[in-house]
């Protein structure tokens, strides 16, 4: 809720479908689309000429095997699995083939069919999982449903997103650089995290900096200011204008947000020379956008940054005096260390010849 995330309605367990699958997995078959071998159920991908349309990939670059070895037990190299046998020290159930579970991408079509209904609106993911994982759920879904020359009868839309860069490196463990949203709602307020989140379009690459924040804040800063003059103005929720037209055809064009926010932006240009006629339309704007994005959504006169406690107050002073030691003695690596400390804090610390200002992010 911090995030302006709402819950979702179903948490649903694979381990509850694992019957329906295995139904699911026994359709495929009857309809002639998956065979057994070995103990394995494979989905046979020749049964299935759309193969590769969701991810735009020819047959030469279908070969799921790159990094491994290409299963004996599979007629076509592009061929998956749907149902595979299980290690006595492994999660199995019962099934026609012997004690197996199911593979990851039939879990998903199954889960998705069942709670959902198909085709549903939105299918989401990051770009890695486009193929095989949703080009697989596609195919079952598409094959078990008769569908076979319908690529929207599972989903209508898919959006798949680009990967989050920290500084322009990849964020990975083995690294030490990952992020996570809960340690910066510690520090931030949750629509700076969310609108940092949102300043990359979905399907371009993210590059958390510090700057991502920086700006954020100031966004938020700039339209919360707005807010807070004109509250008293009251707003017309059924009048439509052009300048409304305007953003939300530019969040129908695949979620354009910058753009709808550049908009915004050249709308308030000069707003306290504005007419009270167009100032309303401008608040209503605000608030609408911000509906649709996450933001904007509390009381302008109490929204502020999250202030540095007074606890926290010591910890900062005695960090910046160990870097200033650290830059004396010219471990400029401690510094820089320290520096990414106090910033993963929510503190910006600017050096002069006065010596080291810091302030919040």
């Amino acid at each position: 809720h911090m995030l302006n995330v709402l819950a979702p309605e179903f948490q649903p367990k694979a381990t509850d479908y694992v019957e329906k699958m295995i139904k699911d997995i026994k359709t495929l078959i009857d309809k002639g689309h998956a065979y057994y071998s070995k103990k394995h159920i494979i989905f046979d991908v020749s049964s299935y000429p759309k193969y590769g349309l969701l991810s735009s990939r020819n047959k030469e670059d279908q070969i799921d095997g790159s990094r491994i070895q290409i299963a004996q037990y599979k007629k076509n190299p592009r061929d998956f699995i749907l149902w595979k046998p299980s290690k006595d020290n492994e999660p199995g159930w019962k099934s026609p083939w012997g004690r197996g579970r199911p593979g990851w991408h039939t879990e998903c079509f199954s889960m998705s069919k069942e709670i959902l209904k198909v085709p549903f609106d939105i299918h989401g993911g990051g770009l890695d999982l486009k193929f095989p994982h949703h080009e697989n759920e596609l195919a079952q879904s598409s094959c078990f449903h008769d569908h076979p020359d319908d690529e929207n009868s599972y989903a209508k839309y898919w959006m798949h997103n680009g990967f989050v860069t920290v500084n322009s490196q990849k964020m990975s463990k083995s690294i030490g650089n990952s992020k996570l949203a809960k340690d910066y709602l510690n520090v931030y307020d949750g629509e700076i995290i969310r609108l940092a989140l949102l300043s990359a379009h979905y399907r371009s690459p993210l590059n958390w900096t510090e700057n991502v924040i920086i700006q954020s804040k100031s966004i938020l800063k700039k339209y919360y200011k707005i807010l807070k003059i004109y509250d008293d103005i009251k707003i017309n929720n059924n009048e439509e204008s052009e300048l409304g037209k305007d953003i939300k055809t530019a969040l129908l064009d695949d979620l354009n947000i910058s753009k709808a926010l550049n908009i915004l932006d050249l709308s308030i240009k000069d707003i306290d020379k504005k007419s009270i006629k167009e100032i309303k339309i401008i608040k209503k704007i605000i608030l609408d956008t911000g509906k649709i994005i996450g933001v904007f959504l509390k009381d302008p006169k109490k929204w502020d940054i999250k202030k540095v406690e007074s606890e926290s107050l010591e910890n900062i002073k005695s960090l910046i005096s160990e870097r200033n030691l650290a830059r004396q003695n010219k471990d400029y690596q401690l510094a820089d260390e320290i520096r990414k400390k106090l910033y993963n804090m929510g503190i910006a610390i600017k050096d002069d010849g006065k010596g080291t200002k810091w302030e919040k992010i």
